[in-house]
């Protein structure tokens, strides 16, 4: 997974790829950057970092890229989410 494709001038958005380069699918497409992206252990879910709505908050989605949701709403600001080793919870 990587966050911004090559040439984009634009927001950063969320991409997956297989390993041997094929398959570039776009999971977000958000106003504003969608960053530090991290799967959980069981790779159903995606814990990713989004200024969509004005600030930086924590949000998840499947690993599709469906049903993102926000996680965090306070002033502070999230970096580089994880997952716990069993998947049930993060840090950031």
């Amino acid at each position: 997974m990587f966050s911004a494709r090559p040439g984009s001038v634009s927001n950063l958005n969320l991409y997956s790829i297989r390993t041997d380069g094929a398959d570039i699918r776009q999971l977000t497409t958000s106003p504003g950057d969608d960053i530090w992206a991290e799967y959980s252990p069981d790779g159903a879910t995606i814990a990713f970092v989004s200024e969509r709505d004005g600030q930086r908050d924590l949000y998840l989605m499947d690993a599709d890229g469906r049903n993102q949701r926000r996680v965090t709403t306070h002033g502070g600001v999230e970096f580089t989410p994880r997952w716990s080793p069993d998947g049930k919870a993060l840090t950031y």
